[in-house]
Order: C-alpha cells, then sequence, then structure tokens
C-alpha cells in the first residue's frame, strides 16, 4: 500500500474506523467471490496473453514488411497499441488489486498517484480506438464511394497528422475526466473476528470522485460519443456494402488486360475493406453491451429506479468487461483470418525474409495485393 494509507494505519481509532465486525454478512459481501476470482485470475488473463501475442504479432509485421506501410494499416498500427494498452492496463490493475487484498473494491495499492495514472490511461486508449476505428471506415468510404475526391486529400501524410490528432484529443479527453477518479480516499476497517477475515486488510482504499456527479458525467461522455460513432459507421458500411455490390457486375464484365488488372485491384482493395467491416462490427458489438449498461445506470441514477440489485449489476459487469477486452484482444486475428493479404505478409515476417521482398505470387491477385492503398 501507499505511504498515505500506511499513515492511515497508523491513526485507526474507533472513531474513523468503518466498524463490520459484527456483520458477518456484510463483510462476506465486500470479498471476491468464486466467480470474481475465476474471472480475475483465468479468463481475464487468457484474453491478456491472446491479445498480447495477436497484437505485437501485428506491430512486428508492420515493422519487418515495408509493403504493408499503407493508409489503412497507419491507423490499424495505432489501433494496436491503443489495443495493448488497453489489454495490458485494464486487466494488470484487477490482478494488482486481487493480489494485494481480498476486498474487491479495495484500490489501496493505488494510492492517489495510481487512481490517476491508471484512469486516466484506460481513458486515453478508450477514445483512441474508437476514433481510429470511425476513422478507418470514412477513409474506406472514401476510397471505394468517392474514389476522386479520396485520391486528392489522401495520403500519408494526412493520415499520420489526423492520427496525431487522435491521441492529442485523446490525452485532452482523459484529462478532461481526471476528476472523476482523483479522490483517493482510505478508510480504516474493521472485521469480523473470524478465519475467514483474518487476512482482510486494516486500511481500505477507493479511487472516488471530486463530486458524485461526475461519475454519471463520465459514463455518458463516454457513451454518447460511442453511440453516434456507431450510428456513423453504421451508415457507411451499408453505402459501402451498396457500392461493392454494384461493382461486382462492372468487374466481371470488362475484358482488356489492363482492365483486368484494375479490377484485380479492386477486388484486393475490396477484401480489405471486408475485412475492415467485418472488424468494425465486431468492435462495436463487443462494446455495446458495456456501454448500455453505463448508460443505464445513468439513467437509473437521475431517475432513482434501479431495475437490478447489486449482485446482478455486479454479474451484469464481469460479462460486459470481458466483452470489452475481448475486442481488442481478437482484432489482429480477424486480419488473418479474412485477408490473404495479411496472411502472406505474416508468412513473409515470420520467415524473416527480406523486409522489402515480396513472398512469391502464385496468381495475379497475390501479385496485385501489394498495390492496395
Amino acid at each position: 500500500m501507499g505511504i498515505a494509507v500506511s499513515n492511515i494505519a497508523e491513526s485507526c481509532t474507533p472513531n474513523n474506523t468503518l466498524d463490520l465486525s459484527s456483520d458477518e454478512e456484510l463483510a462476506g459481501e465486500l470479498s471476491y467471490t468464486n466467480a470474481d476470482r475465476i474471472i480475475i485470475t483465468i479468463v481475464n488473463p487468457c484474453i491478456l496473453a491472446v491479445g498480447l501475442l495477436g497484437n505485437l504479432a501485428f506491430l512486428f509485421v508492420m515493422l519487418r514488411v515495408r509493403r504493408m506501410w499503407t493508409v489503412t494499416n497507419i491507423y490499424l498500427t495505432n489501433l494496436a497499441v491503443a489495443d495493448t494498452s488497453f489489454l495490458v492496463i485494464g486487466v494488470s490493475e484487477k490482478i494488482a488489486r486481487y493480489r494485494a487484498s481480498p476486498v474487491s473494491g479495495d484500490q489501496g495499492i493505488f494510492g492517489p498517484g495510481g487512481c490517476i495514472v491508471v484512469y486516466v490511461l484506460l481513458d486515453v486508449a478508450y477514445c483512441v480506438g474508437l476514433c481510429l476505428v470511425t476513422l478507418v471506415t470514412v477513409e474506406k468510404y472514401y476510397a471505394i464511394c468517392r474514389p476522386v475526391q479520396h485520391r486528392l486529400i489522401g495520403g500519408k501524410k494526412r493520415t499520420k497528422r489526423l492520427v496525431l490528432a487522435v491521441w492529442l484529443m485523446a490525452w485532452i479527453f482523459g484529462l478532461g475526466l481526471l476528476p472523476t477518479w482523483s479522490n483517493f480516499v482510505a478508510v480504516c476497517a474493521a472485521w469480523p473476528e473470524t478465519e475467514a477475515f483474518a487476512d482482510h486488510p486494516l486500511v481500505v482504499g477507493s479511487c472516488l470522485p471530486e463530486a458524485v456527479w461526475l461519475v454519471d458525467f463520465h459514463n455518458g461522455l463516454q457513451a454518447v460519443p460511442f453511440f453516434v460513432s456507431l450510428v456513423v459507421n453504421a451508415v457507411l458500411y451499408i453505402l459501402i456494402i451498396k457500392r461493392l455490390n454494384t461493382r461486382v457486375g462492372a468487374v466481371n464484365n470488362e475484358n482488356s488486360i489492363g482492365q483486368q488488372r484494375k479490377n484485380l485491384r479492386q477486388r484486393v482493395r475490396n477484401q480489405v475493406t471486408r475485412m475492415l467491416i467485418i472488424n468494425g462490427s465486431i468492435f462495436f458489438a463487443f462494446m455495446a453491451p458495456f456501454q448500455c449498461s453505463s448508460f443505464a445506470f445513468v439513467i437509473s441514477n437521475s431517475t432513482g429506479n434501479y431495475v437490478l440489485n447489486n449482485e446482478q449489476v455486479t454479474k451484469l459487469l464481469w460479462v460486459t468487461r470481458t466483452l470489452l477486452y475481448l475486442n481488442p484482444a481478437i482484432n489482429p486475428y480477424i486480419y488473418v483470418i479474412t485477408n490473404p493479404k495479411y496472411r502472406q505478409a505474416y508468412v513473409q515476417a515470420f520467415t524473416f525474409r527480406s523486409k522489402n521482398r515480396r513472398v512469391p505470387s502464385t496468381t495475379m491477385v497475390d501479385e496485385m495485393s501489394t498495390y492496395v492503398p
């Protein structure tokens, strides 16, 4: 525990102690359940391991294979960095809390500085992920539906500026929500004098808001942009899919060699587009339960009508958080499963061939895949 918690422990008196010694049932509710232990010690670490393996492998491929340095992959590389940060921080802080204290809500291991660092970084990673997924969709919308405008305004320099702007905006977003977690409070606790509570801490810490309304404000500020982004992406996905379907006939009806090569480039680009649509759809599907529940809590707090009890809320949060962690963990695997261009790049990267050398192509489609924008 931090210095502040240690100092409080030295000055604990009956007057500043939360006395749970006579209420063993209430004290037991504050401890981790068996389901909590399974999720924290088995499920979440497995998700973290899968996510780290996938995202770090993807970053390695981007580093090794120069032909993969496309506009789309600039976005996806930054998304992998944000996803890795979100996973590592989100899962690790729960494991650290579990190992430090048997009290499920105890954040005493953080101290005042930890409350700020952990939750600001989580908010930054969340914001970056949401913005980048939307930017990728917008990029593909212009490439497929407005190709002339895309050629005029596109380019790697513009993309890098947009990515930098996203990171700066995310930091402003995260630091702006800092008061939601910055009030670290540590209180003394007296537990029942039984063996079950022998290892419970004398002092329990919590990262609390500077004002009660800030929690609902934080949840709302995360949920509203999510739903706006969801609608924007859904509309663009529909427009992209309609455009791709109308192109199929034109692509199949051209016979000249030059047109065939152009059509093959379009097909490979469309493969990437479909991959991104699948990835984005899973992104929103996995995040929606958490954001919907957060928004529902905001409404419940404002109206005073609570549908779920504390135990049901805890179970709901574990399910939605697990989906939240699964989302960034599986992104790189979606790229590999849905697109042969990425599988080819993985083979090249992990067989340690030249950074600039292409994997031998057996079809014209493979050859044209190197020209995807």
